[in-house]
């Protein structure tokens, strides 16, 4: 990054990334490390779903993505680290469907940041900037989180990898209209399950 970024503290204690330990090595999803190394986050990803998680915990479930990042990393394990980091924006990664493709504005259909600001290059020039950067997404991406759906059991972390199979739109089962209709019945049984919850007092849900 330029020097002078215009971003806050919470902005840079979000954008935590793995990506500094990477020198540039590129994630493959489809390959991880070995079954040991992959070992450590398997079990963060079962203890992960085994976790009633909300909307609400959404700055929970990054603090704990992160701190399982920084141990990969310090065990040197940057690929599977690189696949927590994918993991964890998806989480942060806002969706909705007043979301269109603009490249001037850093969204896809459906997908946009969670933060945006500018870069100051060395150059002098000034460039936008958007983090997750949701246009760099790819088709291994959305099979990736095509495999999450499917495997995990929290419904707000289904619901959430969902909405980004059915957004992306780069797979076959995304235009599926079974699966359209299970992410619709999941996101509804999502929907009561907050709206019960909220009849007990917790308003905010609503």
């Amino acid at each position: 990054m330029g020097k002078g970024d215009s971003r806050t503290k919470k902005g840079k204690r979000f954008m935590r990334s793995p990506r500094k330990y990477s020198q540039k090595k590129q994630l493959n999803t489809g390959k991880m490390e070995n079954k040991s190394e992959y070992g450590i986050y398997e079990e963060f990803l079962k203890n992960f779903d085994s976790v009633n998680y909300k909307n609400k915990d959404s700055s929970t479930i990054n603090n704990e993505f992160q701190k399982v990042i920084s141990e990969l990393c310090e065990k040197d394990m940057i690929n599977v680290a690189l696949q927590a980091e994918l993991d964890r924006q998806v989480f942060l990664i806002r969706k909705s469907f007043e979301f269109q493709d603009d490249e001037t504005k850093g969204t896809i259909k459906g997908l946009s940041w969670q933060m945006a600001g500018t870069q100051d290059m060395a150059n002098g020039n000034k460039i936008p900037f958007y983090w997750p950067d949701v246009r760099n997404l790819t088709k291994e991406n959305f099979e990736f989180f095509e495999q999450r759906y499917k495997k995990t059991n929290n419904l707000y972390a289904k619901t959430e990898y969902g909405l980004m199979v059915y957004f992306g739109q780069k797979t076959d089962w995304s235009k599926n209209n079974s699966f359209k209709l299970q992410l619709c019945n999941e996101l509804i049984s999502l929907a009561q399950e907050y709206y019960g919850e909220a009849q007990k007092g917790e308003y905010f849900k609503l």
